[in-house]
């Protein structure tokens, strides 16, 4: 039997995975001889080679992984059985086939721990703000947005060029607590308000400043940062 690059990728994808697609429990899948593939492990494999299908859990997708997946560890097997993954060759291209393939879990790994950071760091102070929503669904059109997008731009300037926040809020904020606190949020931290929000305001340098506009799935802030 003739062992291609694929084979490679399907050592990679049984042996080199993080330990969750290894010690996954669960109902039995497949048995290839004698060995189990749970529907856990299964799941892992296939959600993550697949993250940017768009027919990602189709009947055919499914189908078409799994008989993949299948002969993988057919493959796999044979492999052992003739010794070839005992091979100098063998453990050489394996090495180079694992450190390419391992580079997509590092850098989830990296992106997670940025976010742990920045969570940690919001969570050591508290801010003040208050902000201007002018509501817009987030399937509305683009010329719906264009337009509300340019209203609140021109709110913004106005408060630019002297208007209070507070004034233009009560007035013009969609937000119903607007009308008895002006857009005022009180004191706040990571977790409390949606992420695309709550990053807005952190981004803000000093006391009084005023957020370009933000969206949300509530629609259009403006947001000042109050303390």
């Amino acid at each position: 039997m003739k062992f291609s690059k694929l084979l490679i990728l399907s050592v990679f994808s049984l042996f080199f995975l993080p330990s969750f697609a290894q010690e996954a429990t669960g109902p039995v899948l497949f048995t290839v001889g004698g060995e189990k593939t749970t529907v856990p492990e299964f799941k892992y494999v296939y959600e993550k080679n697949n993250q940017t299908d768009k027919a990602l859990y189709s009947e055919k997708s499914l189908r078409d992984y799994l008989n993949l997946y299948v002969n993988f560890r057919l493959k796999v097997r044979a492999a052992r059985e003739e010794g070839i993954d005992t091979t100098s060759k063998f453990k050489k291209e394996y090495l180079q086939y694992r450190s390419q393939l391992a580079q997509p879990y590092l850098t989830d790994r990296s992106v997670t721990q940025k976010l742990i950071d920045e969570s940690y760091n919001r969570m050591k102070t508290e801010v003040r703000a208050s902000h201007i929503l002018l509501q817009i669904s987030p399937d509305a059109a683009p010329k719906k947005k264009d337009s509300v997008l340019r209203v609140i731009t021109r709110l913004r300037d106005s408060i630019i060029k002297g208007a209070k926040f507070d004034e233009v809020a009560k007035k013009y904020s969609q937000d119903p607590s607007a009308q008895y606190n002006s857009g005022d949020l009180g004191y706040f931290s990571a977790f409390q308000m949606i992420y695309p929000f709550e990053s807005a305001v952190y981004n803000l340098q000093k006391t009084g400043e005023v957020s370009q506009p933000v969206l949300t799935q509530f629609g259009y802030h403006i947001i000042q940062l109050k303390d």
